[in-house]
């Protein structure tokens, strides 16, 4: 009984909400919602996409104080790196090194999941990670409580061809069909544009998202 009464049920501590990371051929779109949830209460607002390089960023959704722990331990590890070599970190060793600070916390661990996103050398990449470590590779993914719905449009509208443009507004399309279906998903969207030359923000209130 005593067990039972100390357990903790980490699905109840994730922060809800929708991240999509699209790669093309002419740069990477990270974007999320604004929701701030916790279990059936809505909490506020809360940015989940973030630079962490002029041509790397990370988008993720969990508990608010581990997202930014997170982000501020991974922006000031690529700035050592740039420091010690010369060099930007790639989004594939930005990712590794994610995975490798997630896995080393698994039996405490930090609660996000999260998409890195940017370039590799020359290359736009899109990596997600799970609360553990684990990586996967893609041209578009998605994560959170409105991943399942986000992913059915990406999966439809995703093209090779796309131009940035068109995968902004396949993001835009796929977190909204997400808040149409998902509680925790909305108050408006955050959105990360990452080209070879660097990466802008831009805020998209759920006004006009109607």
């Amino acid at each position: 009984m005593y067990g039972d009464r100390t357990q903790i049920n980490l699905l109840d501590l994730f922060i809800g909400g929708t991240v999509v990371g699209i790669a093309v051929k002419d740069g990477v779109i990270l974007a999320a919602d604004r929701k701030a949830t916790y279990r059936n209460y809505v909490q506020g607002y809360m940015k989940k996409v973030f630079k962490v390089t002029e041509r790397i960023g990370i988008a993720g959704m969990g508990v608010m104080g581990d997202m930014g722990y997170f982000v501020k331990l991974l922006q000031r590890m690529a700035s050592l790196y740039q420091m010690d070599t010369g060099k930007e970190i790639g989004a594939k060793a930005l990712a590794s090194l994610a995975g490798t600070i997630l896995h080393s916390r698994r039996f405490f661990p930090l609660i996000i999941e999260c998409v890195v996103g940017g370039f590799e050398n020359d290359t736009p990449t899109v990596i997600s990670l799970d609360l553990l470590g684990a990586q996967l590779a893609d041209n578009f993914t998605a994560c959170g409580t409105g991943a399942e719905t986000a992913l059915g449009t990406l999966e439809e509208g995703y093209r090779d061809d796309m131009t940035l443009e068109e995968a902004e507004k396949l993001a835009i399309r796929a977190i909204r069909a997400s808040s149409k279906r998902d509680i925790a998903t909305g108050h408006g969207i955050d959105i990360l544009i990452i080209t070879r030359e660097g990466s802008r923000e831009k805020f998209i209130p759920e006004s006009e998202l109607v």
